[in-house]
Formats: structure tokens, sequence, C-alpha cells
């Protein structure tokens, strides 16, 4: 059996804030609330809330690619999808930015990511 090294999971750490788009209007703070707890609750595969840092996940992430640049591309992706997704879910997309550092193990530097 031949190892591919293209393809393997990844450790990953994550950590996230999140704030209104306008801190003036009282639904885009209450959005922001509520999505930080929505966020909170996230029950992704091989993702793992840290109860003792409040917003911070660690996991797995599986990527395939060629070289680190596509990876990290694959891990940006698959990151913001599921952010996204949820602030689409709540209605929240307009309201709320979040923002995420996310560093995947092997891939050299973080990558910093908005939405």
């Amino acid at each position: 059996m031949t190892w591919n090294s293209s393809v393997a999971n990844y450790h990953f750490l994550l950590t996230y804030s999140v704030s209104p788009v306008n801190k003036l209007l009282s639904s885009h703070r209450d959005s922001s609330d509520a999505m930080r707890k929505k966020i909170a609750q996230i029950d992704e595969n091989f993702w793992t809330k840290l109860d003792d840092v409040e917003t911070t996940f660690i996991g797995t992430m599986y990527l395939t690619g060629n070289s680190n640049i596509l990876k990290r591309v694959q891990a940006r992706k698959q990151v913001l999808k599921v952010f996204k997704d949820l602030l689409v879910e709540h209605n929240s997309l307009d309201k709320v930015n979040v923002d995420i550092a996310l560093m995947v193990n092997g891939l050299g530097v973080h990558l910093e990511l908005q939405i």
C-alpha cells in the first residue's frame, strides 16, 4: 500500500470573535449575542469546543491537495462554510461579523478569516 501525502487529516485550533456590524443598532447587538451562543453549540464532525476557553475549537479536518497552499485554501473554505451557513440559517449574515484565527498543523502560519 502506498501512502499518499497529499491526503490527510490535519489537527487544527480555531478561535473566533463575534461583533455586531453596527454597534448602535440593538438588533445587531442582539444578533451578535445570539450567534455567540449558537456558534458555541456548533456540532461539526471532528470539532470539539473547549470547555474552559470560551471561543475556541480544536479538531481535525480532512484536506487533499498537492501543496500546502491548496490545503490552506481548503481549510479556509471548510471553516468559512460552517460559520456562514450558521449565520445564514439564523438571518444574521448582515448583522454580525465573525473574526476567526485558524492554525492547521503542518500548514504554516495561521489564517485570519472574516465573515
